[in-house]
């Protein structure tokens, strides 16, 4: 079943894979299979992130304790990470940031090589990075995250690697967005190459959010499109939120207050229902502008 599961996942039929995993995930409980449970745990949160159920941390605070029975080094430091990301989408981001370096330290530890966070657990701690205003410094990791990706020919982390960094040039030089544009395209060929349909939606929210701020109005539409095409089909309705904020943005610049208003209206409803809290402050800075 956990086979089958993953296949349902890399199909987008995330719902299903959800419920396979946690019919596995009881099996290695039952067998005293930690390190089995921790994956699947971890799994599981992922699967309930993506489908906007966050309001429960379970799952997350579960991988941490099967992780630490499993005494597995890898699994202890991803299941820190993987309740790090949960308390940030929740909007507790200093819990957040101090999981994150617990969860380094250990990285650290077991790899003295690679000493920071890299692959998924590097980008969702960039995105920290990035929303406390460390631009810098995601472009460090991020062009590190890339060069251990390529050397090694793993796409997915290269993928989000040039998410990251796309996103902190576009802020880092607003006056020549160029190279943030190469690196989203960059990010999405590797995304796609590497059949990451649940990361995906994060390559073309950012090309939106670059032919926003290139004044290509039409373009980003497009992107945001294909994000809410990818929901229609996996059910992966934390990205809703995400193509709405953008579009609201949208809607501001072109001078639609009323149309962003609305938007914004509907996004605090989603938010809230969801538990992704984070976002809250990004919306009551985007409804002062209207």
């Amino acid at each position: 079943m956990a086979s089958t599961a993953f296949v349902l996942r890399a199909l987008g039929r995330i719902e299903k894979a959800l419920e396979l995993n946690e019919k596995v995930l009881h099996q290695h409980i039952k067998a005293n299979r930690w390190d089995q449970a921790a994956g699947a745990a971890i799994n599981l949160s992922e699967y309930c992130e993506v489908l906007g159920l966050l309001r429960d941390k379970t799952w997350a605070q579960k991988s941490i304790e099967f992780a630490d029975r499993s005494g597995n080094e890898f699994l202890r430091m991803a299941s820190r990470s993987r309740l790090a990301r949960i308390k940030h989408q929740q909007g507790e981001r200093e819990e957040a940031k101090i999981l994150y370096e617990e969860a380094e330290r250990m990285q650290m530890e077991r790899e003295p090589h690679h000493p920071i966070l890299y692959s998924l657990q590097g980008y969702n701690y960039c995105d920290l990075l990035l929303e406390e205003g460390n631009t810098e410094e995601v472009i460090r990791r991020a062009g590190q995250t890339i060069k251990w990706g390529t050397n090694v020919g793993y796409l997915l982390d290269i993928g989000l690697g040039f998410v990251s960094l796309g996103l902190a040039k576009l802020v880092l030089d607003p006056m020549d967005l160029k190279p943030a544009g190469v690196h989203m395209r960059e990010a999405v060929v590797n995304l796609r190459a590497a059949n990451s349909i649940d990361r995906l939606p994060l390559g073309f929210l950012a090309q939106a959010a670059y032919h926003r701020k290139s004044k290509e109005y039409n373009k980003a539409e497009r992107e945001l499109e294909k994000v809410e095409k990818i929901v229609r089909r996996t059910g992966m309705f934390l990205y809703n939120v995400e193509v709405m904020l953008e579009r609201a943005k949208l809607h501001l610049v072109k001078g639609n207050q009323s149309n962003a208003r609305a938007t914004l209206k509907e996004t605090k409803e989603l938010v809230q229902k969801m538990g992704y809290n984070r976002r809250l402050r990004e919306i009551k800075e985007l409804e002062e502008m209207c």
